[in-house]
């Protein structure tokens, strides 16, 4: 699956030790997310939705993706104003970081909130918290439907710092500069596209469409070290 990711100019760490950022469920910028319908038991279901909160918080982080190549609202929201920089990701080369065998799953955009049944989350089982968790994880509210987000949720490895995932260099496909990125910016994503690892990439960077409403990316040649 080719998926994408938006930055800000800080993504060009992505590029510099080949790692992506996971997001902890309390740096979610969404105050509905993780929330189910409640239910005529509610302190029962707060408590218990609790737990679910935290087993999620202590086990597992979220990696957030993109099925939008050229949208200029994401654009103007995750890369600080189109300062930043745009990936291209095969999902696929980086696969065996995550869970499943097709672990990214594309959201679902609802008007209601997901309905969980509180003996799964009482019964104790891991398996009904799991499907619990991927239910909640997986469903956002419908005004976020412009994100055509994919996710992975990724099990944490209580050993380490659990903040980024190491992602292998031919994963990363393109590497598109917005429109106002700075020649600074510029000049350290062609020195580090030079190197042998990210040959096959294409850099190339995002002007305004003469016509429409839209960005158009141009190529850059990259010099070969």
């Amino acid at each position: 699956m080719i998926l994408y990711k938006y930055c800000d100019e800080k993504g060009i760490d992505l590029l510099q030790n080949t790692r992506i950022k996971v997001a902890n469920l309390s740096d979610i910028n969404d105050p509905f997310e993780f929330l189910p319908q409640m239910n005529d038991e509610f302190d029962e279901f707060r408590k218990a939705l609790a737990a679910l909160y935290e087993y999620q918080k202590a086990n597992y982080r979220i990696l957030s993706l993109s099925k939008a190549e050229c949208n200029i609202i994401m654009w103007g929201h995750y890369s600080n104003k189109h300062k930043g920089i745009l990936f291209k990701i095969d999902t696929d080369k980086i696969r065996k970081e995550v869970e499943g065998e097709n672990p990214f799953v594309e959201v679902t955009y609802s008007r209601k909130r997901p309905k969980i049944d509180l003996k799964n989350l009482m019964s104790g089982e891991n398996q009904q918290l799991v499907q619990s968790l991927r239910l909640l994880t997986y469903t956002k509210y419908e005004g976020w439907r412009y994100e055509e987000e994919g996710r992975a949720i990724i099990k944490y490895d209580h050993k380490e710092n659990y903040d980024y995932l190491d992602i292998p260099a031919n994963s990363i496909l393109e590497v598109i500069l917005g429109m106002n990125a700075t020649s600074e910016l510029e000049s350290l994503t062609r020195d580090i596209l030079s190197q042998a690892r990210f040959h096959h990439v294409k850099l190339k960077k995002a002007e305004v469409d003469k016509e429409h409403y839209s960005l158009i990316y141009r190529e850059i040649t990259v010099d070969i070290a």
